[in-house]
């Protein structure tokens, strides 16, 4: 009887463990890059439903969402564009701790405690949308496009066929069409980094570069490294750093690395201190650190 109730015990929790275990149907996109790549191909697919109505001046021949996108960003974020207004940070880069040649630290959005700056991806996608709209060829006609998933997982079935000009399945990402004032709508609070965009912005000058950054945000196993270690707000540090040219992509291991160094740095007192050993740093592990600072 004993062993009975044993063995009974036994299937049970192997059958528990089995559920748990069993992979589920649709895997999340988990992280930092996965959140980038789900963002990301969101506004792509925006931008791929738009693509065959709306018209860009100079853009010389058909375009596609990830061209689309381009565009918007240039027209929007600094300079040009006013979404995102930029500001010095109060960082002690601004104290005279800038190294010659580089630009000074510059911050916008909103401020989380020990994040990186950051903004509502519901309300910037509001806003590629109203964008999109004001570059419509024909205003009567409406683009349509599929409810939000409130989850991440990116194989979620089409709702409806988008249309679309290129061989990107757009419908994998779906996005909210509806707008405040609607009877279903909901704001969704949730927020993406900002330095992910101004990276994009920095890569923005021609198709071919900023399809590479693009390729490269989406790609897993690589980080959005801050080279000024300004990119994390802290109690000292209200205003964390977006400026474009601050940033690359770069393994976890080197992300690290990053960490290490700058804390060093960020003990020093005197720009003097700060200098040397910024050219103590340089040389070493084949080139990897000489653009920190």
């Amino acid at each position: 009887m004993h062993r009975s109730n044993t063995s009974s015990t036994v299937d049970k929790r192997k059958a528990i463990d089995n559920e748990r275990n069993k992979p589920s149907k649709r895997p999340k996109i988990n992280g930092e890059a996965g959140s980038r790549k789900q963002f990301l191909n969101s506004l792509r697919a925006i931008c791929d439903r738009w693509a065959s109505h709306v018209h860009i001046e100079g853009s010389g021949g058909a375009i596609d969402g990830k061209e689309l996108l381009r565009s918007f960003l240039r027209e929007t974020l600094p300079p040009k564009g006013k979404k995102f207004p930029l500001q010095e940070c109060d960082c002690r880069h601004k104290d005279g701790f800038l190294p010659s040649g580089k630009e000074m630290c510059r911050t916008s959005g909103t401020v989380d405690n020990g994040k990186g700056q950051a903004f509502v991806m519901s309300d910037f996608k509001q806003s590629l949308r109203q964008w999109l709209k004001s570059k419509q060829k024909n205003p009567t006609i409406v683009v349509t496009d599929v409810e939000d998933s409130d989850s991440d997982e990116e194989d979620e079935e089409p709702r409806s066929q988008p249309i679309s000009i290129s061989s990107y399945e757009a419908n994998k990402y779906p996005s909210s069409p509806l707008k405040p004032g609607d009877a279903t709508w909901k704001r969704k609070s949730t927020k993406q980094r900002l330095a992910v965009l101004f990276y994009l912005l920095s890569h923005s000058d021609n198709r071919d570069a900023f399809n590479s950054a693009y390729k490269k945000l989406c790609e897993s196993d690589l980080y959005l490294v801050h080279l000024c270690g300004c990119g994390i707000n802290t109690e000292s540090l209200h205003g964390a750093c977006v400026e474009g040219s601050h940033l690359k992509l770069a393994s976890a291991l080197l992300n690290r690395e990053h960490v290490h160094y700058h804390f060093v740095l960020s003990q020093l007192s005197t720009k003097e201190s700060y200098l040397a050993t910024l050219c103590a740093i340089k040389g070493g592990a084949d080139g990897n650190f000489d653009d920190v600072f």
